[in-house]
């Protein structure tokens, strides 16, 4: 894992979120409709006991600043990956999801797959230790287990397939918001995904 902290702008973050709450807290049914499922879809190892996770299609107006974010950080390798908005070919296109993490939703330690490059960003403005919701990996270098703690605009890129887990997301009312980001090469198929 490779971790680059607040490299996502706050706004844009912010912003997220703000899209987040408007979907899930408001009662206007005349907003926009949305792609929108749950980690229930997920297969049953992924979800265990889990609670909640709201998956989120990324409206387009957020895509732009994500790319190039992704870019700058040279996660993305424009020869080898398709971008996250490819509107000449929407097949070829990487997937961007918004995940919202309900109180006691987390996933067990699993790995993304040898041929996938997973990339997670945190959206929330201020999170602590005492709200779980920790990304833990196995560093396989170091043979030791590794943590980051989410914070506002910070990426993280699993491009080893290292194994992986998210603690329980704690605390009435906590919502964590993150970017789960799957950047597709012409070798792989965008039909798997959580």
């Amino acid at each position: 894992m490779k971790v680059f902290h607040k490299q996502l702008d706050g706004n844009v973050c912010k912003n997220i979120c703000e899209f987040v709450s408007e979907q899930l807290l408001s009662a206007n049914n005349k907003k926009n409709p949305v792609v929108m499922w749950s980690n229930f879809a997920w297969p049953q190892r992924i979800v265990k006991d889990s609670t909640a996770v709201f998956i989120f299609v990324t409206p387009e107006q957020f895509l732009k600043d994500i790319q190039q974010c992704l870019e700058q950080l040279s996660v993305f390798e424009p020869e080898k990956d398709y971008p996250l908005l490819n509107e000449n070919d929407p097949d070829r296109s990487s997937i961007c999801l918004i995940y919202v993490w309900t109180p006691q939703s987390y996933i067990p330690v699993h790995s993304d797959g040898k041929h996938r490059k997973t990339v997670t960003i945190y959206c929330n403005e201020s999170w602590g230790t005492e709200r779980g919701g920790i990304l833990r990996w196995f560093d396989s270098e170091e043979k030791t287990w590794q943590e980051v703690v989410p914070a506002c605009g910070t990426v993280v890129l699993n491009d080893k397939d290292e194994i992986h887990t998210t603690t329980p997301v704690q605390g009435p009312g906590n919502f964590r918001v993150s970017l789960q980001i799957f950047l597709l090469s012409s070798q792989q198929s965008s039909s798997e995904s959580y």
